[in-house]
């Protein structure tokens, strides 16, 4: 993952992980994946909907949401 696009998620990252979950990103193509991992126990409904997640990391990355695709744990 470039370095510009590990510093625009560094906050985003210490948020999630404040509350027990992971992000690991990569481009490809003209794509961004996002996937979203969770430590044991953590509140599933507690992470904000798909389509404002997108939002957040379309504001961090400048990436637009619709080239955003988000696995969360219920879906991996």
């Amino acid at each position: 993952m470039p370095i510009e696009l590990d510093e625009s998620l560094r906050a985003i990252r210490t948020t999630l992980e404040a509350d027990g979950f992971h992000l690991r990103a990569e481009e490809s193509g003209d794509r961004l994946r996002v996937v979203i991992t969770s430590d044991p126990g953590s509140c599933a409904d507690c992470i904000v909907p798909e389509p404002v997640l997108q939002r957040i990391l379309r504001d961090a990355t400048g990436v637009p949401a619709e080239r955003i695709d988000v696995t969360y744990p219920a879906d991996a």
